[in-house]
């Protein structure tokens, strides 16, 4: 568990030696900002703040890849993910290290989120089941494109194709539902089960489905292992 820890800390800390980092909070402070303000104003419904989290899981989807894309492919592209591989170290535990390390940071960009809900505290009575479920939820959805960015990244040695495969796959996930018009009855429930936006929106809507919460877990997780089995077969062909 310490190891882990060490190796959360460390890929934390990483994303404020690059100009990247402080580029991705601003920019998502200033939309985020702009669409708390355009929502609210414009509905003058506090319970409008579920509409402004299905906001900020879209631009999740298009940053998220952005922040994992060096989480491997930066070391791989540099030659010292082989060093990183000679380490006495787990292959689990650098998954996990990483993973927590880049979760870790896409949790601050929530921060200003504190402010816009006590600032609906102060002029209005917000439903706090329904502000709790939207983030849970929203949480919940970032761990998952997290996870699909990590895979992403130990794939390539560039950082913009694994950004770019990042977002591809996570868009497929996002909006696979899309096709249901297209196909049988049976299938389309099946894209609408396996669907991020379709499990996503049960959130928003105030609603904590378990079927939602094991699809966002199982895709965590598989991604996860997937991962450390790349990363373990790496290991044994160098």
């Amino acid at each position: 568990m310490k190891t882990i820890l060490n190796i959360t800390m460390k890929e934390f800390k990483s994303y404020f030696y690059s100009p990247l980092a402080y580029v991705v909070l601003c920019v998502f402070s200033i939309l985020s900002g702009y669409f708390f303000t355009a929502i609210i104003f414009e509905t003058k419904n506090a319970n409008a703040f579920s509409s402004f989290v299905g906001v900020l899981s879209e631009l999740f989807l298009i940053l998220i890849p952005v922040i994992t894309m060096k989480l491997f492919a930066e070391e791989n592209k540099a030659g010292t993910f082989e060093l990183l591989l000679s380490y006495p170290l787990k292959s689990w535990h650098i998954v996990c290290g990483k993973f927590l390390g880049a979760f870790l940071f896409t949790m601050t960009m929530l921060i200003p989120v504190v402010f816009y809900i006590s600032f609906l505290q102060m002029y209005s009575v917000p439903d706090y089941g329904l502000i709790i479920t939207s983030l849970i939820g929203l949480v919940m959805l970032i761990m998952t494109f997290v996870s699909v960015g990590l895979f992403s990244s130990v794939i390539t040695k560039s950082q913009v194709v694994a950004s770019i495969s990042g977002f591809g796959i996570l868009l497929l996930l996002w909006a696979i539902d899309w096709f249901k018009a297209h196909v049988n009855y049976t299938f389309s429930r099946f894209l609408s089960y396996i669907s991020l936006k379709h499990n996503f929106n049960w959130f928003v809507q105030g609603i904590v489905d378990t079927r939602a919460i094991v699809l966002f877990a199982t895709f965590t997780v598989f991604m996860l292992l997937v991962t450390v089995k790349i990363i373990e077969d790496k290991r044994y062909s160098s």
